[in-house]
C-alpha cells in the first residue's frame, strides 16, 4: 500500500502518486504508520509546506502521547506567528532536540532567532539564543543579555508555548532598538509585555479555528 495522508476534511491523498499534495493543509496530516510506510519510532508532520520527520524515543517531552499532542499543537500555533517573519522547523540528528528557526527583520537588521525545546517542557523554560547579529550586552539596563542569551520571561509557567516565546522575543528585540538604555520600572515593564504577548496571542486564538491531531 502506497503512502497516503489523511487531511483534516477527511481525504485520503496518495503521495506516491502526487496528485493533489498542492492541496494538502499543512495542519491536517495525520499518519496511518501501518500503511505509510513510516518507523514505529517516528512520526511525520507538515510545517510550513516542508514535510519533517520527527523521531522519538531519545528522552524527549514529546515520547509520551500527552507530550507528542502538546508539541503539534504547538506547531499548529507557531504558523501563527507573522509571516513576515518566516519559520522552519528542525530536529538535531544527534541528541534529538527540536527547534524552530525564525528569522526576524527589527528596525531594518535581520537577527537569527532560534529556540529549542528543553526535554521537560513544559516543565521548564524554551531555550532562546540570537545566533545572529552579536548585540550589545550592556545597551539595555532593564533586560538582561548574556552571549547571545535574552531574558525573555518574568517567570516560566506551563502555559507558555512557543508561540507566546517567539512573541516574548519580538518584543524583546523591540525594546531592544527602541527603548536604548531605559530606566523605567522593571517589574512594570516585563507586566506591560506579559499583558501585551497574552492579548495578541488571544486574539490570534479567538480568530482561529484550529484542527486538532488527536
Amino acid at each position: 500500500m502506497g503512502k497516503r495522508v489523511l487531511t483534516s476534511d477527511g481525504k485520503v491523498i496518495d503521495l506516491d502518486k502526487g496528485t493533489g499534495i498542492e492541496h494538502l493543509p499543512p495542519e491536517s496530516l495525520a499518519m496511518e504508520k501501518h500503511t505509510y510506510g513510516v518507523y514505529s519510532n517516528y512520526f511525520s508532520v507538515i510545517f510550513n509546506g516542508t514535510m519533517i520527520n520527527i523521531q522519538t524515543g531519545q528522552g524527549q517531552f514529546f515520547d509520551g502521547e500527552s507530550g507528542m499532542r502538546r508539541l503539534i499543537n504547538e506547531m499548529q500555533e507557531m504558523k501563527l506567528f507573522p509571516k513576515m517573519f518566516p519559520v522552519s522547523l528542525s530536529q538535531n540528528s544527534v541528541n534529538g532536540d527540536v527547534s524552530y528557526v525564525i528569522y526576524m527583520n527589527i528596525n531594518g537588521v535581520s537577527h537569527k532567532v532560534v529556540l529549542t525545546y528543553d526535554r521537560s517542557h513544559p516543565e521548564y523554560q524554551i531555550n532562546a539564543i540570537i545566533e545572529y547579529p552579536r548585540l550589545n550586552t550592556s545597551k539595555m539596563l532593564g533586560h538582561w543579555y548574556s552571549d547571545g542569551r535574552p531574558c525573555y520571561i518574568h517567570s516560566w509557567t506551563r502555559s507558555w508555548t512557543a508561540l507566546k516565546v517567539a512573541t516574548q522575543l519580538r518584543f524583546w528585540l523591540e525594546d531592544y532598538y527602541n527603548d536604548s538604555g531605559y530606566v523605567r520600572d522593571y517589574e512594570y515593564e516585563m507586566d506591560r509585555i506579559m499583558r501585551e504577548s497574552d492579548r495578541i496571542i488571544n486574539e490570534i486564538n479567538r480568530k482561529q479555528s484550529f484542527w486538532r491531531f488527536w
